[in-house]
């Protein structure tokens, strides 16, 4: 019976030996990648976030007297507004639901309300500065749409859901996406 060299056992031992702190070294530096936006609920958290090309946004106000989201469910205009402003980045995005009744489900967002806030069409609409102004304003249409999912609305003031949405300014042309939109929020109802 021949004896296998030293070496080759010491080579064996030292490949397993990197190979499992390597898996170990991976196993640790990896991380689930953290979520920028608070999570999605259905407990009127008072929650309304996106992603706005990419980048985290939130309503934020500075006052703490007044609230920088609002949800409005009218039933016998049979309309819901979702939206929000950003005072420190003076951005503002909202969406109008028409002939909205209460029910859970998928609607498309792919109108123009000139007449916002008051709810005219389904509709998305961002606007990246504290002017409300055509020319820096952002608006879905039949070209550029986008859904809301309502996943639940309550006779008790709640109305959760997701949304996103692509929206075109008029002016410039330029397009801007919505992305991994989540609401859930108490509404008013006047």
């Amino acid at each position: 019976m021949t004896a296998k060299p030293v070496t080759h056992h010491l080579f064996a031992y030292s490949a397993r030996l990197i190979l499992v702190l390597s898996a170990g070294l991976l196993l640790i530096t990896c991380k689930s990648p953290v979520d920028p936006l608070p999570p999605a609920t259905q407990v009127g958290n008072g929650t309304l976030a996106c992603l706005i090309d990419g980048v985290a946004w939130t309503p934020r106000s500075s006052d703490v007297k007044s609230s920088s989201r609002i949800a409005r469910y009218l039933e016998k205009e049979k309309t819901l507004f979702v939206g929000g402003g950003n005072d420190k980045t003076f951005q503002g995005m909202h969406f109008g639901l028409a002939n909205y009744t209460g029910q859970v489900g998928v609607y498309q967002l792919d109108s123009v309300c000139a007449d916002l806030p008051r709810v005219c069409a389904n509709t998305g609409e961002y606007t990246p500065s504290k002017y409300y102004e055509k020319s820096v304003t952002y608006q879905t249409s039949g070209r550029f749409k986008g859904k809301v999912e309502i996943t639940k609305h309550t006779a008790s003031g709640i109305v959760s859901g997701t949304f996103e949405f692509e929206a075109q300014n008029p002016v410039t042309g330029k397009v801007v996406k919505i992305t991994q939109g989540r609401f859930d929020m108490f509404y008013a109802t006047n």
